[in-house]
């Protein structure tokens, strides 16, 4: 009975391991993937205003040839610098200038499943999924642990010709109101319970 016990838990422990080596082998997708970009870019600038017109806030994203995210700036004075990744992990710088001196703060990043990746800044730690197209699902937020959520925020895509859907808490609802001659999306809405909707105009610098 104990090496029957011995080779169960052994075969257990062994398909574990191998499980674990397959959920590592997978291939991370570059950023135009998940910016909704079918085709090389350099360059995006997006600029988010309620629908009433009210600036929000404008940010420029830059990319290597590969897809990759380089940098971003926000509101042309925030900036967040990304290291090339580590295997799985990317670091994240993001600057800024508080009382006349620079500030930095280091974030990661992390993909723990091909469409799951996770963001931590030390103090709290968010979960995105994505689906097969690159689009978050799911947001995921924690305070205290990755036990469980403190947050959950749902995502769906609505046709611009579909029926206007029902606004349900903890969910939001984006379209895409206007694609380019390369069919990406350069105007997109965003609706959300207990908010104003939202309109991005994205302005995309193709590589020549």
């Amino acid at each position: 009975m104990k090496n029957t016990t011995t080779s169960l838990s052994l075969l257990l422990a062994g398909s574990l391991l191998l499980n674990t080596a397959f959920a590592d082998d997978f291939t991370i997708q570059n950023d135009w993937h998940f910016a909704g970009l079918n085709q090389p870019v350099k360059q995006i600038t997006v600029q988010e205003t309620r629908e009433d017109g009210e600036e929000l806030q404008k940010t420029q994203t830059f990319f290597n040839e590969q897809g990759f995210i380089t940098e971003i700036i926000y509101d042309d004075s925030l900036k967040q610098v990304f290291e090339p990744y580590q295997g799985k992990v990317r670091n994240i710088a993001f600057i800024y200038e508080a009382e006349g001196e620079e500030q930095r703060q280091e974030l990661t990043t992390t993909w723990l499943a091909e469409n799951h990746i996770r963001f931590d800044d030390g103090d709290l730690v968010i979960d995105t999924f994505f689906d097969s197209e690159g689009k978050a699902t799911r947001h995921e937020l924690f305070m205290d642990s990755t036990t469980k959520p403190d947050e959950i925020t749902q995502y769906q895509y609505v046709d611009m010709n579909d029926p206007k859907p029902e606004i349900k808490e903890n969910y939001v609802f984006v379209t895409n109101l206007e694609l380019d001659k390369n069919g990406n999306w350069i105007q997109q809405k965003e609706e959300k319970a207990n908010d104003k909707p939202m309109i991005r105009t994205r302005i995309i610098e193709y590589f020549p």
